[in-house]
């Protein structure tokens, strides 16, 4: 499978579309998922490859995360906000 696009935002987004339409469902260890192999992702734009939501996020969201990792739960309850 291949799949391009503009920018890196743009394919993230194709990915994610390609991800929610597949059935192709697995049961790791952890919960069921949804896979693709074999996929080639292609940037047409390479000055295009840096997230424009980057630059959104704060130092408050990373410590958050870091302090849901080390609680070692799987409530997302405690990052939601």
């Amino acid at each position: 499978m291949y799949i391009s696009a503009e920018t890196l935002d743009d394919l993230l987004m194709r990915v994610l579309e390609k991800l929610l339409s597949t059935k192709n469902h697995v049961k790791p260890s952890r919960g069921e998922a949804t896979e693709m192999t074999g996929v080639l992702l292609k940037i047409r734009n390479p000055r295009a490859r840096l997230s424009r939501t980057e630059t959104k996020g704060t130092i408050f969201s990373c410590i958050g995360e870091l302090l849901w990792y080390l609680a070692g739960t799987d409530d997302v309850g405690f990052i939601a906000y």
